[in-house]
């Protein structure tokens, strides 16, 4: 008992033994507390160093693409509305080299063992109809509504941020139209996901045309390019596309045509901006690990202000709970910084427009209700002109040349309609 009574006494007064024990040990724990703040695989730290990377490479790639959108006068409400219209024919020219340029770099990415692709599979209905569309339903059906809504605004949602980088009109009310659209959409999926489990189910990326036609996904790739350019020659043979662009800028100003523009010049030949927008899709794909895209970003800002004004989120709208698409929102930053360069540089504003050029919607009115259809259709198709359109049909995915079909039906069908009817 007396042993054990110094033992205590040692451990409280001092003893020398004791002391430099405790000593040791504190050190080494303060040792490794300090090197565990310090480490560079910290999970918090590598995950904020993650994340900032991630919105410079959004930015930096979105000015580019903004830029070249705004070159190619792509970012015009009149160029949308008229090529759904199919009276204008200068937005299939910047989409289809687009297109043709993206599935080169992507195929390219591969072929060099660089970066695999990512296909996007088919998003489901769940409305259990089989045929030769099922497991596609939703891609049809958003594809239609964004098409609608494009038709109606002028614009699309990565369209949007370019057209206020340029001081065009009714550009807010699309935004809060967007915003809104993809809040009605993240509530809507939750609700009718806890009734029907194949509701916007995703289907493995697995149906592509390559594999459909049993040829190397460069080699198809290549064939579908110069396709896609053999398209674009043809339509300018019966449509020349500086007869086009004519119809969006003001009196007196013409495109440059050369390949090689003048950074100034105010306006570019679309398929030359198109051709170069598509090799965006390199960095694109090696900071993002997808490629161009822009209708995620809506739903990380939706998601905000879901959690802001509603303290039920989570449980009402999971599909807000894991919303992060950090590179989408700096790309959007980038795409107004890109737009506005381009004007800068030409000194030119919204004079250079015709007349109607830059009307678009007409009003506010229209433009948030068209902002509500084509972010509502984008995101249940899940994605939007740049994410299917550029990107997924760059991956050759059935997915992406379905939700674009669907695009082209709904816009034309409100475009054409109203003349068919005699309104």
């Amino acid at each position: 008992a007396r042993r054990r009574t110094r033992r205590r006494q040692s451990s409280w007064s001092g003893d020398p033994g004791t002391t430099r024990r405790h000593g040791r040990s504190l050190k080494k724990r303060l040792e490794a507390a300090t090197m565990l703040s310090k480490c560079p695989n910290n999970a918090e730290d590598e995950h904020n160093a993650s994340n900032g990377k991630r919105l410079a490479a959004g930015v930096v790639t979105g000015a580019a693409f903004g830029f070249l959108l705004d070159k190619g006068k792509m970012n015009v409400p009149l160029a949308i509305v008229d090529q759904m219209g199919m009276t204008n024919f200068s937005m299939m020219r910047f989409f289809l080299s687009a297109s043709a340029s993206s599935i080169l770099s992507m195929s390219a990415l591969e072929s060099l063992g660089i970066k695999a692709r990512k296909a996007p599979g088919g998003v489901d209905l769940g409305t259990g109809l089989k045929g030769p569309l099922s497991g596609y339903g939703a891609n049809l059906l958003g594809g239609a509504l964004l098409g609608s809504g494009m038709a109606i605004t002028g614009s699309c949602p990565g369209t949007v941020w370019t057209q206020i980088g340029a001081g065009m009109p009714y550009t807010g009310s699309i935004v809060a139209g967007g915003v809104t659209g993809t809040l009605l959409y993240g509530y809507v999926h939750s609700y009718l996901k806890r009734r029907n489990a194949e509701f916007a189910k995703v289907s493995g990326g697995k149906n592509t045309l390559d594999k459909a036609i049993g040829l190397p996904y460069p080699v198809a790739g290549v064939a579908m390019a110069g396709g896609f350019i053999g398209i674009v020659k043809l339509f300018d043979t019966y449509f020349p596309w500086r007869e086009g662009m004519a119809k969006l800028l003001a009196l007196g100003i013409e495109p440059t045509g050369d390949f090689l523009p003048d950074i100034a010049a105010v306006a570019w030949d679309p398929m030359v901006c198109g051709s170069l927008l598509g090799l965006l899709q390199i960095p694109a794909s090696l900071t993002n690990g997808k490629g161009l895209g822009s209708s995620s970003g809506w739903v990380t800002m939706a998601g905000a202000v879901s959690h802001a004004i509603d303290p039920q989120c989570v449980k009402k709208a999971p599909y807000f709970k894991d919303a992060r698409s950090i590179w989408q929102v700096g790309g959007a930053v980038g795409m107004v910084l890109g737009a506005w360069l381009s004007n800068y540089l030409s000194s030119s504003g919204p004079e250079i427009y015709s007349a109607i050029g830059a009307q678009g919607a007409g009003s506010h009115l229209n433009a948030f209700a068209g902002g509500i259809v084509l972010l509502f259709g984008a995101r249940l198709a899940g994605g939007c002109p740049s994410g299917h359109g550029l990107t997924g049909m760059g991956t050759l995915a059935f997915s992406s040349f379905i939700t674009v079909a669907g695009m082209f039906i709904g816009g034309m069908g409100v475009r054409l309609l109203p003349k068919v009817l005699g309104f």
